[in-house]
């Protein structure tokens, strides 16, 4: 009787087993090589698919069907193969296929991606969904988005705050000089903007210091990371003769950018406008303005290309080196040369009793020489753990301004020409460094920074009629001013569960000094001097403190 048992639950499996085709083969190409493919199987007749495998190595396949068709349809699919069917008796066999390669057509799709995406603290905006054919640079198209505000001197904000940070491919390459990237990348080359909300930068202190500042960062695209590029336009007018110029060259890779930018022009542009500094770090400023100046016409209230007559040369070279993964250095250079004219003319009456008339005539010519120079060096490490920015900042210039005057009256027949000429050279150096290191829930920071300035300005008027009757053929105002500044600030943070509480003991030192001279020359070549015209002035100051700032953070409390 057990062995009938035995034999009736043998019996369905094997007529089970028996009923299942095995589909092999092998898929190759018409030079015998091994291809890559999918291949399926189904009913003739019917669109679903019954059973499907990938081929091995090889390219050998094996493939199962267990349903009773008298046909079935194999079916070898790839991208780089197209689609090949084979139509056969539903039996255990072998199909092989050799395949002339050809690429799977499909039909044409469109896909459209969200115009903004929100990931945490961080707004997308997808430049797609804001370009047009009239826009050249990525500065046009942030103009559009929402939220984002481009002022009239590059200045940008988000909801009316300034953005503290602006990145390429999350690297600071021009440090606030960021009028360099926005009106020079190209919007064709980004693929998205992204705005960064309760920004810190300083990953040392992430958890420690809470930040409500904006970044934006661009993202480029795939197609432009690792290539160089050049770029240039040229535009020239004739009667008068006009010209504007620029040419530039860009590289951004993953370890590596660099921007170079020249631009030039006699029209009006302010070229230097975008190498302004719209964001900087902690440090010393050294005061590079001057006490002296000439006589030149007011500004009017138009915009400065109408009245504005220059002649401009920028050039700026920035290059970052990624030296780990955590540590970087940049260097930055400008050179910026203009020539600016102004001119103004002036009348005024006066109705005297007697029906007499009193006129003043004033005719003003003004130009500006400018030469300026700066290089800043900065070595970064942005760990998790440890910060450390040391930058180091060399500025020069050596500019002047020229200036005639001439005035005109009825009254005594007064026709007066006064030149003026100012020399007004500067120098400035100074070092900043930023040390912050974390231990456990301590952080320890040391910011120490110092500069140097000198500006000898020289301010020469002739002639000059200062000393009642005696008229001197030249006035020089003569001031040499020298400063030296330097911060120290050492602190201690602790955080103590939702409060972060920091502790700092500070110092800070400024030596000012200034010599002064007064001095004319005689149309017979004699110097008018005296000592009780001269001066020798020193201002310096000494501070210390101590400063405690206490923070409830509560984004981990609720």
């Amino acid at each position: 009787m057990k062995y009938i048992l035995l034999i009736l639950f043998i019996l369905p499996t094997i007529t089970i087993v028996s009923a299942q085709t095995v589909i092999t083969g092998n898929i190759k190409n018409k030079n015998d090589d091994t291809l890559s493919a999918i291949v399926t199987v189904q009913a003739k007749g019917n669109i679903a698919i019954a059973g499907f495998t990938s081929t091995d190595a090889n390219g050998n396949y094996t493939l199962k069907y267990a349903g009773t068709a008298d046909s079935i349809i194999i079916t070898a699919t790839g991208m780089n193969i197209g689609k090949h069917t084979s139509t056969v008796v539903n039996r255990t066999q072998k199909i092989d296929f050799v395949i002339d390669e050809k690429p799977l057509e499909l039909k044409e799709v469109t896909v459209t991606a969200p115009k903004i995406k929100l990931r945490g603290d961080t707004l997308e905006y997808s430049v797609n969904a804001y370009i047009d054919q009239n826009d050249r640079i990525i500065g046009d198209v942030l103009k559009k988005m929402p939220g984002i505000e481009v002022a009239q001197n590059g200045r940008i904000s988000y909801q009316g705050k300034d953005i503290n940070k602006f990145y390429v491919e999350n690297l600071d390459l021009l440090h606030g000089r960021y009028g360099i990237a926005t009106n020079n990348i190209p919007a064709k080359d980004v693929s998205t903007v992204q705005v960064m909300e309760n920004h810190q930068p300083i990953k040392a202190l992430q958890d420690k210091v809470i930040s409500d500042k904006v970044a934006i960062n661009l993202k480029l695209k795939d197609s432009v990371k690792g290539s160089f590029s050049l770029f240039g336009l040229a535009g020239a007018g004739y009667r008068p003769v006009l010209w504007s110029a620029e040419l530039g060259s860009m590289y951004f890779a993953k370890t590596m950018q660099n921007m170079n930018v020249y631009k030039s022009n006699n029209s009006g542009d302010d070229v230097a406008s975008e190498f302004r500094v719209h964001y900087d770090y902690e440090r010393v400023y050294m005061n590079a303005g001057s006490m002296l100046s000439i006589h030149s016409p007011t500004i009017p209230p138009i915009s400065q290309k109408r009245y504005l007559y220059n002649n401009s040369h920028a050039v700026t070279a920035n290059q970052l080196l990624k030296l780990n993964d955590d540590m970087d250095l940049t260097v930055n250079a400008l050179y910026y040369n203009d020539r600016t004219g102004k001119e103004g003319y002036s009348r005024y009456e006066q109705y005297l009793p007697g029906d007499s008339l009193l006129t003043v005539e004033e005719h003003i010519r003004a130009s500006s020489k400018i030469h300026n120079a700066e290089v800043a060096l900065r070595l970064s490490s942005n760990a998790t753990d440890y910060y450390l920015n040391n930058a180091l900042n060399l500025s020069g210039n050596w500019n002047s301004d020229e200036g005639m005057g001439l005035t005109r009256s009825n009254a005594h027949n007064i026709d007066r020409n006064i030149h003026q000429y100012l020399e007004k050279p500067s120098f400035s150096i100074d070092n900043t460094l930023n040390l912050i290191k974390n231990i456990k829930d301590n952080s320890y920071k040391i910011y120490f920074s110092t500069g140097y300035s000198a500006r000898p300005h020289a301010l020469t008027v002739s002639p000059t009629g200062y000393f009642g009757n005696d008229t001197l053929a030249t006035l020089s105002q003569e001031i040499l001013s020298k400063d030296f500044s330097s911060a120290l600030r050492i602190s201690y943070g602790i955080k103590l569960g939702y409060f972060n509480l920091d502790y700092a003991l500070w110092g800070r030192v400024d030596i000012c000094n200034m010599e002064t001279d007064l001095q004319g020359e005689r149309y017979n070549g004699q110097i008018h001097s005296s000592d009780s015209l001269k001066n020798n002035l020193e201002y310096d100051t000494y501070q210390t403190g101590i400063h405690q700032n206490y923070v409830f953070d509560n984004r981990q409390a609720f």
